[in-house]
């Protein structure tokens, strides 16, 4: 039954097409996400106050580490559930899936105990006021029931995307991100606005998708595929061995994002947090648009790993690194030129300062998406070492330099986007791209130059045409504004199309658009 879960693997053009739709739906999921996002912020900032959204924001960043607990068995069972899959082995899939529900439902348990134990503490640590020491703490109780539910949600939910079923998955994400939104409106408009019910909506948002998660594995991958007769000690221990670096990099990425946060919550305050908010909410939502363009490779990696070896990873890499960076740089490119425009009609006028440290960051967040390829290639069918080692090393230091700078040096939030921004491009750009041009035996300067040089120029060509038509014809209103975003965008486009993919990389993009004669006439 798994296997009519997914298209045919012998049928090249199939493929293509579910892989589109995997990367279309992924994008689709992310426009929800972003405008959510967007319209959460400012709301949640309007209706509870910047401290008491501050400390909703610290609560975030801190329960995100007690999801280490998890193991990185988000991405492993994504792996073996795929295999499994791909094999048409209804067995295998059993013991996968109920070995991961098993271990997940016993590790998400522990993070749920020790997150509600450290609720006190986390209280004193930021001297919370005593006006919002309860609503602290139901915010806090809530959050750590939904981390219990989104830590055992991946023993679900890989079996959707190891079966490749990626734009069910996001379809269940958009659906929740709504519902949420909704929630948070409907309990702050009827009742009253607290971070309580910020919490709630949290919680209830997140029940709501792992239900439907496991209804849709119930339709595509049959009703026998969990049991505790096929919980296997075997199988946990090839997933924990595989795991264990995923778990190293989780914490290492967790580290690296939600490290800064908390580095400045206790030494800039919590004003400070909340200002930062927008850039993390951007980057979130540049990660997702990214990461969307090679998601779906890992379930393609295990079948060509099977079949032909790493013979097409190189090629794949190079084409799919092109991809997002153009897309990437696209969409940094607005927030470059109309920064104080975008961050004024977003979260007023008092918060246009905020617009500089934001485009670093965001263009911190496309060098680092931009070796995506590699990672979920190598996720599916390669070595992922090379991430988690480089990935440790760079969290390391990105924690340490923030707190040093700014303890001793009285960086303010520009230098801490520009000191990660550096070590994110020494990473990826240098280390990782020349890593894997190893491993996937591509060209490392044909890389630079097509994967990094060509998009990273044609941005700052069109970033000086924005510069000069933003002064020549000042958008004056939000209509002029967004004609000026899409002049921009469409010269980005193209020039990006003429300069930047090379024929054989525009006729793979085209072939998956099912419209006759489209390849030949943009050819």
């Amino acid at each position: 039954m798994a296997a009519d879960a997914t298209p045919n693997p012998d049928s090249h053009i199939s493929l293509k097409r579910q892989f589109a739709l995997n990367a279309a739906s992924g994008w689709v999921n992310q426009v929800v996400m972003v405008a959510i996002g967007f319209i959460s912020l400012p709301y949640g900032i309007w209706r509870l106050g910047e401290q008491s959204y501050g400390i909703y924001q610290l609560g975030a960043s801190a329960l995100v580490f007690f999801g280490i607990l998890q193991l990185g068995m988000g991405p492993t069972l994504v792996r073996y559930c795929a295999k499994a899959i791909t094999e048409k082995d209804q067995e295998k899939i059993r013991q996968v899936s109920s070995t991961g529900l098993a271990m997940l439902g016993c590790l998400g348990a522990l993070g749920m105990i020790l997150s509600l134990g450290s609720i006190p503490f986390f209280i004193h640590f930021y001297a919370i006021p005593q006006t919002l020491v309860w609503e602290t703490t139901g915010l806090l109780v809530c959050m750590s029931v939904a981390l219990f539910l989104r830590m055992i949600s991946p023993a679900i939910t890989g079996l959707l995307l190891g079966a490749n079923r990626y734009d069910v998955s996001n379809a269940i994400s958009s659906f929740g991100c709504i519902f949420r939104l909704l929630l948070i409106i409907a309990f702050f408009e009827l009742v009253r606005p607290s971070i309580f019910f910020f919490g709630l909506a949290i919680l209830l948002s997140q029940l709501t998708q792992v239900i439907f998660s496991f209804a849709f594995c119930l339709k595509f991958i049959g009703s026998d595929f969990l049991s505790f007769r096929e919980i296997h000690f075997a199988t946990f221990r090839s997933m924990l061995s595989f795991s264990s670096i995923n778990l190293i990099n989780s914490i290492a990425d967790t580290a690296a994002i939600q490290g800064p946060v908390l580095i400045i919550g206790k030494v800039l305050g919590e004003e400070m947090v909340t200002a930062f908010a927008p850039a993390l909410v951007i980057a979130a939502a540049m990660r997702g648009f990214l990461a969307q363009v090679s998601r779906p490779l890992v379930p393609l990696a295990s079948r060509e790993a099977k079949g032909h070896g790493n013979e097409r990873f190189g090629q794949l890499s190079i084409k799919i690194g092109m991809v997002t960076a153009f897309i990437g740089f696209g969409i940094m490119i607005p927030f470059c030129v109309f920064g104080q425009e975008l961050i004024g009609l977003w979260l007023g006028q008092d918060r246009v300062w905020i617009w500089y440290f934001v485009a670093v960051f965001a263009t911190g967040t496309v060098i680092t998406h931009i070796q995506d390829a590699n990672y979920f290639l190598a996720l599916g069918g390669g070595d992922i070492r090379a991430v988690v080692n480089s990935q440790v090393v760079v969290s390391f230091v990105i924690c340490i330099g923030v707190t040093l700078g700014t303890l001793f040096l009285r960086w303010q939030l520009e230098e801490v986007a520009w000191f990660i921004s550096i070590c994110i491009f020494v990473r990826s750009a240098i280390y990782l791209a020349h890593s894997y041009s190893k491993q996937f035996s591509y060209s490392y300067a044909q890389c630079l130059r097509q994967v990094y040089g060509k998009p990273a120029l044609v941005s700052m060509i069109c970033i000086a045409f924005g510069q000069l038509v933003k002064n020549l014809f000042h958008p004056s209103n939000i209509v002029f504004l967004g004609l000026e975003v899409v002049l921009i965008g469409l010269v980005y486009a193209a020039i990006g199309w003429l300069f930047i993919f090379p024929r054989d990389v525009k006729k793979t993009i085209l072939n998956v658009v099912p419209i006759k004669g489209l390849t030949s006439f943009w050819l």
